[in-house]
């Protein structure tokens, strides 16, 4: 398993390993396939509603990009924040992460009780990692598990 900057999960268990010493980083994986795969699906989908129609009319003449094509590449590439079943966030969320938690961290690192500037946005950056794999879990749990008596967890759906 290669090691690259993502959210932490434990190695298969070997026989010398423990918990404390062997926690590695998740790698991209099926993660980064996923946020790899966002942008060419919204040109595929606009692409499709240029050549089918809006309305009945088709926007795209032969070979050429349509309006709703058009719009979506002036908006440049989309950056997807992909989240995994476990926790686990893509390159660009961690990107996204770590600039907001360096803003953060560089203001509030006295108030936070930090020895300095550097561990002020370590705290926090820790901090956004740990909440959105909590978050992240819970929901996959609470989806997987909606309906089941035994879980506790029930679709409640709004009236």
């Amino acid at each position: 398993m290669a090691v690259n900057r993502a959210f932490r999960v434990t190695p298969d268990i070997t026989p010398n390993s423990t918990y404390g010493k062997d926690v590695m980083l998740v790698t991209g994986g099926v993660i980064e396939k996923r946020a790899e795969s966002v942008h060419p699906t919204y040109v595929r989908r606009e692409r499709a509603i240029d050549i089918m129609g809006y309305g009945g009319r088709n926007f795209t003449a032969e070979g050429k990009m349509g309006p709703f094509e058009t719009r979506l590449e002036a908006l440049g590439k989309i950056t997807p924040l992909v989240f995994g079943n476990f926790g686990e966030i893509n390159q660009a969320c961690m990107g996204q992460l770590v600039e907001c938690a360096a803003e953060e961290g560089k203001a509030r690192w006295r108030s936070m009780g930090a020895r300095n500037e550097k561990k002020g946005i370590a705290l926090v950056k820790n901090g956004f990692i740990r909440e959105i794999g909590v978050a992240t879990v819970r929901d996959e749990t609470r989806e997987s598990h909606a309906g089941d008596p035994a879980s506790g967890v029930t679709l409640r759906v709004a009236t």
